[in-house]
């Protein structure tokens, strides 16, 4: 695919980028709007705190009080501009509509302001926290390191998937350069870009130790609970099978601990008591219809097909290994 052709993929307003940002979701003349930002603006605090300096915190909270992003000199300063990556620009944005932050993301994506690192890393955050951290088995008080998403977490995800496939995205819009590597670099590197994050395979044992941990408010968040992950999971392992054929055999042959990990997940995915209406249940019942009914790997197929037979079970699962 050329250049041209992936630059068109996502619809960008020609005028609209991070010089350009739309803030006229910041209500600064309604007083009590302001006065509500700032009293939930030490939850945020908390949470940048973890990793930000000051200065860089003091970029996020001119952002969420008032919508005012650096100036351009102020993205080449990269301990700051890296504070408000795509993720971040999101996450504080005191809008929940669905399209107005579709046009906060593309105004992210289409910038020449910001570096390929960030937009990966902001990508990266949000996988983690909808995953990773709804793993955890307890909610410790007064441990804050990571953002709440329960209650907004699919909005996000759905909104920073929005339109993207599995080939490469331009950095900034057709005709601009990026000021961090200078225009000579880019007019000799045409496929500066970032790449949708990519599911794995071991994704399918963290799924089964959230179907088996106990419900806590903190894994109440996990994407896979919702068709939106779901799709994602199985739409990119399977556009991508070729790939992870390679190393999914690897392990096989080689006995990997990932290997026998994966096969005791299916098990515990196939003998999950899916009968009540529970976010866990659903995602049992789906997984198992997609397992039987769907494309996937011709090797996963094939345990799926012996674990229904009985052919391998708990017994005799690391044998087959």
């Amino acid at each position: 695919m050329d250049e041209k052709s992936y630059l068109k993929r996502i619809e960008f307003l020609a005028e609209y980028d991070l010089e350009n940002f739309d803030n006229s979701s910041w209500k600064l003349d309604d007083k009590q709007w302001v006065a509500k930002r700032r009293a939930e603006w030490p939850e945020y605090e908390k949470v940048l705190a973890w990793k930000y300096s000051k200065r860089s915190i003091a970029v996020c909270k001119r952002y969420y009080m008032k919508g005012v992003l650096p100036d351009k000199n102020g993205w080449y300063d990269v301990n700051l501009s890296k504070s408000l990556t795509i993720f971040h620009i999101l996450w504080l944005h005191p809008s929940r509509d669905y399209h107005t932050l579709l046009m906060a993301r593309n105004a992210y994506l289409n910038s020449a302001l910001v570096r390929e690192d960030w937009i990966t890393f902001g990508y990266g955050r949000l996988i983690f926290i909808l995953l990773k951290i709804c793993l955890q088995r307890d909610d410790i008080p007064g441990r804050v390191y990571e953002p709440d998403l329960r209650e907004n977490g699919e909005l996000l995800f759905q909104v920073m998937m929005d339109g993207l496939d599995n080939e490469k995205y331009p950095l900034g819009r057709e005709g601009r350069s990026v000021v961090h590597l200078g225009e000579e670099y880019v007019s000799n590197c045409h496929h500066l870009g970032f790449f949708k994050p990519k599911p794995k395979f071991n994704y399918f044992s963290e799924i089964a130790d959230w179907l088996i941990c106990s419900d806590n408010n903190i894994n109440s968040g996990y994407i896979f609970q919702y068709d939106t992950g779901l799709n994602w999971l199985h739409e990119g392992l399977c556009e991508a099978a070729d790939s992870y054929k390679e190393e999914f055999m690897e392990d096989r042959i080689r006995g990997q601990y990932r290997y026998e990990r994966f096969i005791e997940s299916l098990l515990t995915i196939y003998h999950f008591d899916n009968a009540d209406n529970s976010p866990k249940s659903y995602l049992a019942r789906r997984l198992k219809n997609s397992l039987d009914n769907e494309v996937w790997l011709p090797e996963v197929k094939e345990i799926w097909r012996k674990i229904k037979f009985g052919e391998i079970c708990q017994d005799n699962y690391l044998d087959y290994s």
